[in-house]
């Protein structure tokens, strides 16, 4: 075959890539658009029904919002998220964890800090709120006021500012209020913190994990937790469970 009728193949060859590319393209483009809005339906349809749920169950009750690894199989998927209602007020429901769904260090380093500062704060309302809630279930979820409550036992300890927060741990002041709810505050990790976490129990059942609160104690360098005995306090560069709380609009707009 000469050059001249090689060169022609080619230009024949581009050419029917270039219209089959045209062709192609825009058809996955399509098809990647169609599924996106089938799956904001789903997934709205699945926001509504879990909303109506939480309309309609009582304090201390169950329910499930939002996705999250759990049992450590990524092949699987992301499972619901059970939530704790520990309380209803004007349209909203105030949620925690059933489960620490995480282990992590109140903040990064052991210098002194406050729950306005901290790593753990920004990672929740970052990594975590971009992680477990859909679109859909975003727009439920109300910017909080979070207060920086005294520390009882330590009054001096610098709380930092009060914060508007997305999500945000239990003040003592807070745990303290809903210990009867929180069944003795005893608290069962997911697989995925305990294997991936390797979280550390100060009891024998190695399911079972402390849980970080929001309040400072001591001289700064040190957070509050809970165990299923009592409010503690410990490092804050040390890892303990992570269950957050969250406001949920369950009336209104």
């Amino acid at each position: 075959m000469s050059e001249e009728k090689q060169e022609i193949n080619v230009i024949k060859k581009d050419k029917k890539c270039k219209k089959l590319n045209k062709i192609v393209l825009p058809s996955i483009l399509c098809v990647i658009l169609i599924a996106l809005i089938i799956l904001s339906i789903v997934n709205k349809i699945k926001t509504n029904k879990n909303i109506e749920l939480i309309r309609n169950a009582s304090i201390g009750d169950i329910v499930t919002f939002g996705k999250y690894e759990q049992d450590n199989n990524f092949f699987n998927g992301k499972e619901d998220i059970e939530w704790i209602i520990l309380k209803k007020k004007d349209g909203k429901a105030l949620l925690l964890s059933k489960y620490a769904l995480d282990g992590k260090k109140y903040n990064n380093s052991d210098e002194r800090t406050n729950w306005e500062e901290c790593s753990l704060r920004k990672w929740l309302n970052s990594h975590f709120y971009l992680n477990a809630f859909c679109f859909s279930e975003m727009a439920k979820i109300e910017d909080t006021i979070v207060s920086a409550d005294k520390n009882p036992d330590w009054p001096d300890v610098i709380q930092g500012n009060e914060v508007e927060d997305k999500l945000f741990l239990l003040s003592y002041n807070e745990a303290d209020e809903y210990w009867d709810i929180l069944d003795n505050t005893d608290c069962e990790s997911t697989k995925y913190a305990r294997k991936t976490k390797k979280l550390a129990s100060s009891t024998a059942n190695n399911y079972k994990c402390d849980w970080w609160l929001r309040t400072m104690s001591w001289n700064g360098s040190e957070a509050c937790k809970v165990t299923p005995i009592s409010i503690i306090w410990d490092s804050i560069d040390l890892r303990s469970g992570v269950r957050p709380s969250l406001w949920v609009q369950f009336d209104g707009n």
